[in-house]
């Protein structure tokens, strides 16, 4: 009986010292559940990059058919702007000589369309 009274003195004064005490072990355990998932999270961090690198080969032909496109394109664009623009220019000067009026009543002396004489006969007077 006397080892049970000595082992449960030896294992109250084990337990009674501070760094064993219920708020130390619940304060080490969340600093180790933190320190696991800081772990996870830089593992995952490190295969994510080892996939994505794995996943984007570069091809230099590809890129430069890709840049190749997209000149064409922004050159297309540009010829297509000047050809509309042409237009436009074209079709507000056909509105703007669609709006001048033919005189109908030019005096004879001004060769208007009732003048027959000697300008018509290749006489000048």
């Amino acid at each position: 009986m006397k080892l049970y009274e000595s082992s449960t003195v030896t294992l109250r004064t084990i337990l009674s010292h501070p760094s064993l005490q219920r708020d130390k072990i619940d304060e080490t355990m969340d600093a180790l559940q933190s320190a696991t998932e800081d772990a996870k999270d830089v593992d995952l961090t490190i295969r994510l990059a080892g996939e994505v690198e794995q996943a984007t080969i570069i091809d230099d032909d590809e890129i430069e058919r890709e840049l190749r496109a997209l000149v064409q394109d922004a050159e297309n664009e540009k010829r297509e702007a000047k050809e509309r623009a042409a237009l436009e220019d074209s079709k507000r000067l056909e509105e703007r000589l669609g709006e001048v009026k033919t005189p109908t009543d030019v005096p004879e002396a001004f060769g208007g369309p009732e003048r027959t004489g000697p300008m018509e006969e290749g006489v000048h007077a």
